[in-house]
């Protein structure tokens, strides 16, 4: 990923006493503690405090990540600066607008957070495009500014675009659903097991009965009771045996009949 040209440039105060603690720090990497210096020098010069202070306090801000103060500070230096001061100025606010945009996308692509945390990122990348413009047209050699500022609209139109999914996903989720049809209810099939339900016997061979009729007798069973189906198969049991002791007694009486010659 493309990462911005940031400004590395030192402190501009030379020698005021009021801000040397601060310089001292800033020049050893303790931003906390040179922020903190020039705020108080700030405060105590109140509406008299040069923009050189003012640009200081701006940029000891940004290396202390509190990027609000940093804009503010550097908006106030670009106010009342010379135009060499005031482009300066004008650079570091564009990093502290950025870094705010930043923060703030970062919230907004958070899964419980609204599509409207969107703007902020988007208000403060609109800033920081403005404020790199800013410095950028004070002149020609500074690449740094123009990119940055190119950049700043880039990410416009990707914030713009997340937050256009961001909404289609939210009324996605919002949209009334049809009601699932209700399924009908059925009768369970003869071949399902039925512990309370004696096994039916397999079908007698075919004597011409139509289809139809096995149905119907199918469909008359299941409605029985298990005493009932049991009477009924005795029954058929017992006509099943005397058919077959008629059949026997017919073949034997046959055999009777036939002369034999041995």
């Amino acid at each position: 990923m493309r990462r911005l040209a940031f400004l590395l440039t030192a402190t501009l105060l030379a020698g005021c006493d009021a801000t040397s603690d601060g310089r001292e720090a800033y020049r050893e990497g303790r931003f906390r503690e040179a922020h903190a210096s020039f705020a108080k020098a700030a405060h105590a010069a109140g509406d008299s405090a040069s923009a050189e202070l003012l640009y200081d306090r701006a940029l000891a801000a940004l290396r202390d990540g509190d990027p609000r103060d940093a804009e503010s500070s550097a908006r106030n230096a670009a106010e009342r600066g010379a135009p060499e001061v005031a482009a300066l100025a004008d650079f570091v606010r564009g990093n502290a607008a950025f870094a705010r945009c930043e923060t703030a996308a970062l919230q907004a692509s958070a899964p419980e957070a609204e599509p409207f945390a969107f703007d902020v990122a988007i208000a403060a990348a609109a800033s920081a495009r403005d404020a790199w413009a800013s410095a950028a047209s004070t002149r020609a050699d500074w690449p740094e500014a123009r990119r940055n500022a190119e950049r700043a609209l880039l990410k416009i139109a990707d914030l713009r675009e997340k937050k256009a999914e961001a909404e289609r996903k939210r009324s996605s989720k919002s949209a009334p659903r049809p009601n699932p049809k209700p399924v009908p209810k059925t009768k369970p099939s003869t071949d399902e097991k039925d512990p309370s339900r004696p096994p039916v016997p397999p079908r007698p061979p075919d004597d011409g009965a139509p289809a139809g009729e096995d149905a119907a007798a199918t469909a008359q069973l299941a409605e029985l009771s298990p005493s009932e189906v049991q009477r009924l198969f005795d029954r058929l049991a017992a006509k099943e045996k005397e058919k077959l002791d008629l059949r026997r007694a017919r073949r034997q009486a046959t055999s009777a009949d036939v002369e034999r010659d041995w």
